[in-house]
């Protein structure tokens, strides 16, 4: 009876979500963002930070046997099962990244910030391995996102049997601590200056409520939140952010 509930409040929602103006999810516009910036010059390397077990992008590059993908991850059984790669590094990317200075064209990580507690750190290490004018791009869960505030607050092991229980398809996510350090748009913009980099595109998603489509009201308090934000333009706000920046 339960899970039937919980099914008919997903399909309610999933009707009120059809009609929200701002349900749109960032992920085709990272895939795609990063294709336009490898396929604007034959012959670059790439570098995916967390790449996991597939790149989302890889399907829209062009000329990909003139393109140099490579996967850092610390997992190296994910990497293993990644066909997009032509090379796979093993590392802590909060730590270091294990290329030669200079040598990447582009730099790509999605979901993967809000998981560094140190994402100046990790932005030095960016600059360190782009090419001048090389650029990056990110998308990430941001810091004060209601989902985020929660996933703070709750014990992991209540936030990771919530998460599993009301986004099952989300269960890879689980086993990886989330900081939210400088996830915000203000922040990033501070963080990406002092490490060299100027934000050349910034995209905020305020859309969010999918945590909760198992609660229809719950649901919709978060949909009224959001489009609030939304109106008002406070991207410090936002659920998710996806920024570009160019390295100086």
């Amino acid at each position: 009876m339960i899970q039937r509930a919980l099914a008919a409040n997903r399909q309610i929602s999933a009707r009120i979500e059809k009609r929200l103006p701002h349900a749109r999810a960032l992920w085709p516009v990272y895939d795609q963002t990063v294709a336009d910036l490898v396929n604007a010059r034959v012959g670059q390397l790439v570098l995916d930070v967390g790449a996991g077990k597939s790149l989302s992008f890889a399907g829209l590059i062009q000329n990909r046997d003139r393109t140099t993908i490579v996967g850092v991850d610390v997992s190296a059984e994910a990497l293993d099962e990644n066909p997009d790669l032509d090379r796979r590094l093993v590392a802590d990317a909060s730590r270091e990244l294990p290329l030669a200075a200079g040598s990447v064209d582009v730099l790509a990580s999605r979901t993967t910030l809000e998981h560094l507690p140190d994402v100046g750190a990790f932005f030095d290490q960016c600059s360190r391995v782009l090419r001048p004018g090389g650029s990056m791009v990110h998308v990430y869960s941001c810091r004060f996102a209601p989902f985020a505030i929660l996933n703070r607050l709750l014990p992991s092991t209540v936030s990771r049997a919530a998460l599993m229980a009301l986004k099952p398809e989300s269960a890879e996510e689980c086993g990886f601590h989330a900081y939210y350090n400088d996830c915000y748009h203000s922040a990033i913009e501070r963080v990406a200056a002092r490490s060299g980099f100027e934000l050349t595109h910034v995209r905020p998603s305020y859309y969010q409520s999918w945590y909760f489509e198992s609660f229809v009201p719950l649901y919709l308090a978060s949909a009224a939140y959001e489009l609030a934000v939304r109106a008002v333009g406070a991207t410090d706000l936002a659920a998710y952010l996806l920024i570009v920046a160019r390295k100086r």
